[in-house]
């Protein structure tokens, strides 16, 4: 399950420079354990009440250039990125008590949707009462990834990240929901990058029905959007460049979405038939919707 690292006799404070060196010298690519190595090092740079503020007052200096790399959303700020591990802080809004705003808040933070990551990280709580959290835990390999899918879920815990809390989560293992905090909250995290999780989706659940609803926003995700866009605005060569994405990408769903892109382009029973042989279970998923949906098709499965 996620694990609640114990450090509570950590008192010592280190600088945002320090915490950097030292992860630089520890996080392998694809080995957790180096990632767990930073937890109490974490907690001391969490123990340090001054370096966000310091952070913050150093890159409003340069407003115009300010997270002109950060792919994440308005609640997140990039701390320090590289090809092993990056470095931010979430912060987390408690929701207001007037209901025009509350709406949307919820709608643009997306505090109560269940997911995981397709990678791990550690988390502390830095500022605050932290959000609180249900954690489930799935079998990544056990699913197919369609929307509406039917996934083994099983319920871990109700908990909450205050201020010194550390926790890991696992790579697409751990779901979570993060439910609104009492007061403004600020969470600290270290979390693993590299290509390796590009090959792995991110899931939305709806918990109560134990369902797949949707693919969860993360690095990885723009090429869903570049290929929406390709059949928009497409030209004699696009469909060639789809149809070489849709036989030969490695991650299913870029496939999926290739072959969906080209029967939007040009419903020829070719690609549905191909979408419906191919390798994946998610692709065939896929296909087998659209063929449900298609009169008098004259498609061959192999």
């Amino acid at each position: 399950m996620a694990i609640t690292i114990e450090n509570p006799n950590i008192d010592k404070t280190i600088s945002l420079d320090e915490f950097i060196e030292f992860s630089k010298q520890t996080v392998k690519e694809n080995d957790d354990d180096s990632l767990l190595a930073c937890a109490d090092q974490l907690k001391m740079l969490s123990n340090n009440s001054e370096f966000i503020s310091d952070y913050i007052n150093e890159q409003l200096k340069d407003l115009a250039n300010f997270q002109n790399k950060n792919a994440y959303g308005i609640q997140s700020t990039l701390l320090h990125f590289n090809d092993i591990f990056y470095i931010r802080i979430n912060a987390w809004p408690s929701i207001s008590e007037h209901k025009d705003v509350s709406i949307w808040q919820k709608d643009l933070y997306h505090h109560v949707r269940a997911h995981d990551h397709n990678f791990s990280f550690i988390t502390v709580g830095c500022h605050g009462k932290g959000y609180k959290t249900d954690i489930w835990e799935y079998d990544y390999n056990k699913v197919i990834g369609y929307v509406g899918e039917k996934v083994d879920l099983t319920f871990l815990e109700h908990t909450s990240l205050p201020k010194g809390k550390v926790m890991f989560y696992r790579a697409s293992k751990d779901i979570h929901t993060q439910i609104p905090p009492e007061d403004y909250s600020i969470s600290l995290n270290i979390m693993k990058r590299g290509n390796s999780f590009l090959k792995k989706e991110q899931y939305h659940f709806d918990l109560h029905n134990k369902v797949i609803t949707g693919t969860a926003p993360g690095f990885g995700t723009g090429r869903y959007f570049l290929i929406d866009l390709a059949k928009k605005i497409a030209n004699a060569k696009t469909e060639e460049v789809l149809e070489q994405l849709a036989l030969t990408h490695e991650t299913p769903h870029v496939r999926a979405k290739s072959f969906e892109a080209l029967w939007d382009l040009n419903k020829q029973d070719d690609f549905l038939s191909k979408a419906l042989n191919d390798k994946s279970k998610i692709v065939q998923r896929y296909a087998e919707r659209v063929f449900n949906a298609t009169e008098n098709s004259k498609i061959s499965i192999l």
